[in-house]
Order: C-alpha cells, then structure tokens, then sequence
C-alpha cells in the first residue's frame, strides 16, 4: 500500500490588527502587498482575508554591543 506524505503546513504569517475584524489576525505572506526598509522600521502594507488593507511598522533590532 502506497500512501502519500502530507506537506507540514508551516507558513510565514504576519500578525496585524485589522480595522474590519476590530482584532488581530494573522496575515499570510502571499498577502503583503510591500515591504519598505526604513532606517528606523519596515514598513509592511498588506491586505487582509476581508479585502481590509493596512499598514504595519516593524521596528529594527539595534545590534547587540559587547
């Protein structure tokens, strides 16, 4: 008996609080419309599963010193 291996279903997503759901939701990477690499953040425009558009700021990590 053949069976077949189902693919694990781990998938980027990026957590967002949408205006339409008034909660966070996550958002898939197949849903991020752009990603403008700030000096002080990422700026992350994406659309929701609702047709929701928004904005994410994702600050940067300072380096660590030593």
């Amino acid at each position: 008996m053949v069976t077949h291996r189902k693919e694990p279903d781990n998938h980027l997503m990026l957590s967002a609080h949408c205006p339409q759901h008034g909660r966070t939701v996550l958002i898939p990477t197949s849903r991020i419309d752009s990603i403008v690499n700030g000096e002080q953040a990422f700026t992350v425009r994406w659309r929701c599963s609702c047709g929701e558009r928004g904005t994410s700021r994702i600050p940067r990590r300072r380096p660590a010193t030593v």
